[in-house]
């Protein structure tokens, strides 16, 4: 099987910049997350900030943010 790329509609210089910039987000997770699903990584991450559910409303403000932000 040949490798297949993608065309682009934008400029290269465009591009260059763009890519700079971005990072894949398997390339920025800490090892404490990695192999978790995003429910699971939520889920630890809210148990971390809210000092294990103690804090309810700091849990289920980052659970929510995490778990429905637009990607």
């Amino acid at each position: 099987m040949s490798k297949v790329t993608l065309a682009s509609l934008t400029s290269d210089q465009s591009n260059e910049r763009r890519t700079g910039f971005r990072t894949p987000r398997a390339n920025i997770m800490s090892e404490t997350y990695k192999g978790l699903s995003p429910a699971q990584v939520a889920r630890k991450a809210a148990n971390k900030a809210s000092n294990n559910g103690e804090c309810w409303w700091v849990y289920k403000y980052v659970y929510t943010n995490l778990m429905y932000r637009p990607n």
